[in-house]
């Protein structure tokens, strides 16, 4: 959920960070092969049920980065106390930078976890545009953050949940799978692997 939270869930279940490294720094390879591997064998383990595959890695990701999130409550309430900053201006670009992106977090498992359990097609679009508001609301984070807060490695978070945002925005859009669990309501592996065989051999 808050920053923090999204660094832990990327080194656990992605490793992000580490294959950012690994571009600078070769011996970093084995860590970020481990999270990829561990991305991979989620999704490939549970492919065959409606909620799974990257849909289960999806789920999997909200869920936990609320639970770490909660750890750090403390701490986001004590940072966005106005009695904790010298300059009002900064506070105020803290508090835009970091308020919208967490609210809207908080709009996204509550879309994702309605959806969960009333599949239909409108509440898919809920969740879409929740997944494009929480693109928006980290790429305004970024803008934010390279321009008064750019000596604060904390940055690092801004782009883990603008990747994750970025990634997840699409996968709703694009995904055969979303589309047969939430919409048709009627998936199941084995048609939808000769989809894409019959697919892949007509192209």
């Amino acid at each position: 959920m808050n920053r923090i939270a999204q660094l832990v869930m990327a080194i656990v279940l992605l490793q992000a960070t580490s294959v950012l490294a690994a571009s600078a720094d070769t011996h970093q390879s084995p860590a970020a092969g481990s999270g990829l591997f561990i991305a991979f064998a989620i999704a490939y383990l549970s492919r065959r049920r409606a909620i799974g595959g990257w849909l289960l890695y999806f789920y999997l990701q909200v869920y936990l980065s609320l639970l770490f999130s909660l750890f750090f409550v403390p701490q986001v309430i004590s940072n966005l106390r106005p009695s904790n900053w010298d300059n009002a201006l900064l506070y105020v670009m803290f508090f835009l930078s970091v308020v919208p992106v967490l609210v809207v977090e908080l709009v996204e498992v509550s879309a994702a976890t309605i959806l969960l359990f009333r599949r239909s097609e409108a509440n898919l679009n809920f969740l879409r545009w929740t997944l494009i508001a929480l693109v928006v609301a980290s790429i305004a984070s970024i803008a934010i953050d390279l321009v008064w807060f750019k000596e604060d490695t904390g940055i690092v978070f801004d782009f883990i949940t603008a990747f994750f945002a970025v990634i997840w925005a699409v996968y709703f859009r694009k995904a055969r799978r979303v589309r047969a669990v939430f919409i048709d309501k009627n998936w199941v592996y084995d048609s939808q692997s000769k989809k894409r065989i019959l697919t892949t051999e007509a192209v």
